[in-house]
């Protein structure tokens, strides 16, 4: 059976032929690339894509994070816009059949991921989603996926809400069709569209963009986070719970800035619905109850650590059974700073007394 990404049967509107002529000073390959962008997405819009810099390829765009929902490689429903919210993600729409566009899009973008440090790789998302859901099955998108990065979310479902998700950045949705032979031909936008910590995609990554450029870039990317410079979450552990009883989730926060801010939502994907508590203390009595909260203050310059007895995240209906030693994406987002994340790790009530007790970094 033959492949292929593109195809050049597509007649080019006008609008796609200036952008490809603009674009010639850049090169063959970035020609190709935003004459296909302009052809399969919104190049007759007045904002036409234009690269942000002369050394760079990206392509200068204005979106908001989209919400869609699709279905991961172990079934589960992926709302895009809750699930990524906070992160530098990197969205691509691609097919494992695909002979060299989208694993050559993965390679070189992987090879430039896997040069930050732990605490920046925790703060991307790389997600895949499949334009050719009745060749690529659950396992073998994931088997193509495992290839780069074992992390990396690989998404599938009906074909009306993949060419759904594929409008919503402003692409075409992908064409399926046979050659003369009857042979698969897939026709699909390339560009990687990369969404900031601030929720908002500026800038797409045409197909030719190389691993010294995603290295040059990411970093770039990833300092547009409104809440890193100032804002951190550490020492995070999430506690088996016992029977049916709820979770709870413990972390320490850090206000490095001159502001003070607090602490209004936390996000704990695929372990359940979290909720903000504290618990009060009647010191006549020895009473305690706990409550609800809309926010923990965080005071300019200070640190606020969630412990036993204290200010807590309650994880009110577990998604599953947790493992020890196992670790899930932590979201927190701040009244001022944004969204912060970090990685949760799960462990017992044995180990709760060490571990919240820990002394923090300074």
């Amino acid at each position: 059976m033959r492949s292929t990404a593109t195809t050049r049967r597509l007649p080019a509107p006008s609008a796609g032929r200036r952008a490809t002529l603009a674009a010639r000073a850049l090169g063959p390959v970035v020609a190709l690339a935003l004459a296909l962008a302009c052809l399969l997405t919104a190049c007759s819009r007045s904002d036409k894509p234009v690269p942000p810099a002369a050394d760079s390829t990206a392509v200068a765009i204005a979106l908001p994070r989209p919400s869609f929902t699709l279905t991961t490689t172990d079934g589960r429903p992926f709302e895009f816009q809750k699930e990524t919210a906070g992160t530098l993600t990197f969205l691509l729409f691609g097919y494992t059949h695909c002979p060299d566009v989208c694993p050559v899009h993965l390679a070189n973008m992987t090879a430039a991921l896997e040069k930050l440090t732990t605490a920046d790789r925790a703060r991307t998302r790389v997600v895949f989603v499949t334009v050719d859901p009745d060749r690529d099955s659950a396992s073998v998108l994931r088997k193509f996926l495992d290839a780069f990065n074992p992390s990396y979310v690989g998404l599938t479902g009906r074909r009306s809400a993949i060419d759904s998700a594929q409008k919503s950045v402003n692409f075409a949705a992908a064409i399926l069709s046979k050659d003369s032979a009857g042979a698969p031909v897939v026709t699909h936008s390339a560009p990687v569209v990369v969404f900031t910590e601030d929720d908002s995609a500026h800038v797409m990554f045409p197909f030719g963009t190389r691993q010294t450029e995603w290295a040059r870039e990411i970093p770039k990317l990833l300092a547009r986070g409104t809440a890193a410079a100032t804002l951190s979450v550490e020492r995070a552990y999430l506690v088996m719970p016992i029977g049916d009883a709820p979770a709870a989730l413990y972390f320490t926060a850090r206000n490095r800035g001159a502001t003070a801010d607090s602490v209004v939502a936390v996000q704990v994907p695929g372990a359940g619905i979290a909720t903000m508590h504290e618990h009060l203390h009647d010191l006549a009595s020895g009473a305690m109850r706990m409550v609800a909260t809309s926010a923990y203050p965080l005071a300019a310059g200070a640190t606020m650590r969630l412990a036993p007895g204290g200010a807590h995240v309650m994880i009110e209906k577990p998604a599953r059974v947790y493992t020890r030693g196992e670790r899930f994406r932590l979201l927190v987002r701040f009244a001022h700073g944004g969204v912060v994340t970090t990685e949760v790790s799960v462990i017992t009530y044995a180990d709760l007394d060490t571990a919240t007790a820990a002394p923090v970094r300074r």
